[in-house]
């Protein structure tokens, strides 16, 4: 068993894909509109993680970050810190979790913390 995706609701649909897209470095995989006012976007990347993007006119405003964080690892750690203090989204400096575990939090357009991991 393993997570095929991770939805969001979002407010603005261009500011998180281009978050997701260019920090994270996931790829646009397909975007449609199952209604008026509905959009949804699939980012990807080639390991088979997918964020689902969710924007629905009627509820703009009610995107509320998760109590949860959303973990990526990354073999860019050092760059991604970088950028994330350049962006203005960090939440927080580099930190060791649980031993070995390398990590810093960033946000992203609607408020949902991303734990940035460090791959060993």
């Amino acid at each position: 068993m393993y997570v095929k995706w991770i939805t969001l609701q979002v407010n603005d649909m261009e500011a998180s894909k281009n978050f997701y897209g260019q920090f994270l470095g996931l790829k646009e995989q397909r975007e449609f509109s199952p209604a008026p006012g509905k959009t949804i976007c699939f980012l990807g990347d080639d390991r088979g993680m997918q964020i689902e993007l969710i924007c629905d006119d009627q509820a703009k405003g009610e995107a509320h970050p998760s109590a949860a964080n959303i973990g990526v690892c990354t073999d860019h750690y050092d760059d991604m810190y970088q950028k994330s203090k350049e962006c203005g989204i960090l939440l927080s400096e580099p930190m060791v979790m649980g031993g070995n575990l390398h990590c810093f939090f960033v946000s992203d357009p609607d408020g949902t913390k991303l734990q940035i991991i460090q791959n060993e």
